[in-house]
């Protein structure tokens, strides 16, 4: 079942409302589309996005790159497939965008194993759960007035949500603290509140203010600071009670491996896209849980929500629904869980019509 094709589609997809931290502000997820093609006919589908069209059209320039050094090669061979885009990336460097890159053909390689064997992938790879917790991602942006947060925290709440994520970041760390405690007051002492800081906080503030934080029960304290300032990270996870979560921006496993050395978070958050795909996720995932250190997984939740039915070590996942138009049925969220679809692969059908309304026309 050899691969005959690699296509790319670059997509436009609109969010519903203007996202903002402490970093960014985006009003579109910038996205490359990749289905490979095996000479069987059998197809898989995998993604990665950007926040900016350059950064998009470059990462498509990169897959189409990676293409051409797969064609032919056997599509259940993923593991020598990831190693062979591995090798032919080494001279652009081993992170940045050159293994984003790879994360969404190494995604429909599995698409294409798991329908070959008529399985879905969280069988595939061993499954631990047929369900995976969810907590709310999409909103409680940083532009939010304390209005907006309470309302739409009680939204969430209602829709059976059982996590919540809200951002911090604001100029003073009183504003921090009045939205933090606004959204708890909100939603009561019973649901999981996570804090995101978006890497936008210096050593000294992110302490003064995760110990004031510590008053709201919450959950985690998100990356407060740069994730390259790994002694600052373990500086603050030494000196706050709330648990530490960052690495959703480190390349590959060799980056959470400096995380776990430098204990520089409480639990780690390894993404799918900067772990080049599936296939490096699961063996950082792994390497996590040899630390006996816990697994929560960044953004991707269509594409990462196998592995991590598969991974004990995962106690929570990000839900992020940004992609859901682009699949005729998206997976079932039932009282703030995940269910594992039954159907073949990542158990997703793209809908053409969702292709052709966000493709851009270039």
């Amino acid at each position: 079942m050899k691969i005959k094709q690699v296509k790319t589609t670059l997509l436009s997809l609109p969010l519903k409302r203007e996202l903002a931290t402490s970093i960014h502000r985006v009003s579109r997820v910038e996205t490359v589309l990749v289905e490979v093609v095996t000479e069987s006919g059998l197809e898989g589908f995998g993604l990665v996005f950007a926040f900016t069209r350059g950064q998009a059209r470059a990462m498509k320039a990169m897959v189409e790159d990676l293409a051409q050094g797969i064609v032919g090669e056997e599509a259940v061979f993923v593991e020598k497939i990831w190693e062979k885009m591995w090798k032919r990336i080494n001279f652009v460097g081993w992170s940045g965008l050159a293994v984003m890159a790879m994360c969404p053909i190494d995604v429909a390689l599995w698409d294409i194993v798991g329908k070959a064997a008529k399985m879905p992938l969280y069988k595939i790879f061993g499954g631990y759960r047929d369900k995976l917790l969810l907590y709310q991602s999409e909103g409680q942006w940083l532009s939010y007035s304390k209005e907006d947060l309470i309302a739409e925290a009680r939204e969430f709440v209602d829709q059976g949500f059982k996590a919540i994520k809200v951002r911090i970041g604001k100029p003073t760390l009183q504003e921090d603290l009045d939205r933090v405690e606004a959204v708890r007051k909100a939603v009561g002492d019973r649901i999981l509140l996570c804090a995101d800081a978006n890497q936008g906080f210096t050593v000294n503030h992110a302490i003064e203010l995760g110990k004031r934080l510590a008053d709201y029960n919450l959950y985690w304290y998100e990356e407060p600071v740069p994730v390259n300032d790994l002694e600052g990270s373990a500086r603050i996870a030494e000196a706050v009670e709330i648990p530490l979560a960052s690495g959703e921006t480190v390349y590959t496993r060799d980056g959470i491996l400096h995380m776990l050395r430098q204990r520089a978070a409480d639990i780690l958050m390894p993404d799918l896209a900067r772990m080049g795909g599936i296939t490096e996720w699961r063996k950082a995932a792994a390497l996590i849980d040899s630390f006996h250190v816990p697994v929560s997984p960044h953004i991707f939740t269509e594409f990462t929500a196998h592995a991590a039915a598969a991974a004990p070590q995962v106690i929570i996942t990000e839900y992020m629904p940004w992609f859901d138009e682009l699949v005729v049925d998206p997976f079932k969220i039932e009282e703030g869980y995940l269910v594992l679809p039954e159907e073949p692969g990542l158990g997703l059908v793209l809908n053409p019509r969702a292709v052709e309304k966000y493709a851009v026309r270039e």
